[in-house]
């Protein structure tokens, strides 16, 4: 069970989603969407992209590449691949419903590429997210320091929830146990 850092307010009127973090394999969390980030140069060696790789198949990064390439996207842009568009065998079935991909060519800040990433899955009609610590893994260092990378992740996450979006309900920051990722959270966050 995720532990709250924010709950809606109690005003009828606003739309704030739920956001809270567990320890966990993310490929695990039931979601509507994962939300990653994933480049164009086709260097996708971060442990997210591995993972996927490992127990669904190439078929999300495929998808992904055929959208990069046809849509020309680029930094900030987002591709929502559907679990159905890729084949699995019944015990490769993910539990999640959707990969939602962020372009993130390390060109602008964390907090907008997390917006853009929760600003498609809102769009697409997703109730909730799950998301990893990004850039604190193989991208730390790029952009910001790992401890930096967290910050923005909250800021862009906070920001979308405050402008009431419509379909997301609620966002689970995932953290792999023992993971260098773990080691960037505020210590009061592991308490």
């Amino acid at each position: 069970m995720p532990e709250t850092l924010g709950r809606n307010e109690e005003d009828p009127g606003v739309n704030r989603p739920e956001i809270g973090w567990l320890r966990g394999d993310i490929l695990t969390v039931p979601a509507a969407t994962l939300l990653t980030c994933l480049n164009t140069h086709r260097n996708w060696g971060g442990a997210i992209d591995m993972a996927l790789v490992t127990a669904h198949g190439p078929g999300f990064h495929r998808v992904a590449d055929h959208e990069i390439a046809i849509l020309g996207l680029t930094d900030g842009d987002t591709c929502f691949i559907p679990s159905h568009k890729n084949s699995f065998t019944p015990q490769r079935r993910p539990v999640f419903q959707a990969v939602t991909f962020i372009i993130d060519d390390f060109q602008k800040p964390l907090d907008v590429i997390v917006q853009a990433g929760l600003w498609r899955a809102d769009q697409e009609g997703c109730e909730t997210v799950s998301i990893p610590l990004l850039r604190t893994g193989a991208a730390q260092g790029r952009y910001e320091t790992a401890e930096e990378a967290v910050m923005a992740l909250g800021m862009g996450i906070e920001a979308f929830a405050a402008a009431n979006p419509t379909s997301v309900k609620k966002i689970t920051i995932v953290v792999f146990p023992g993971s260098q990722e773990e080691q960037s959270l505020p210590r009061h966050l592991l308490s």
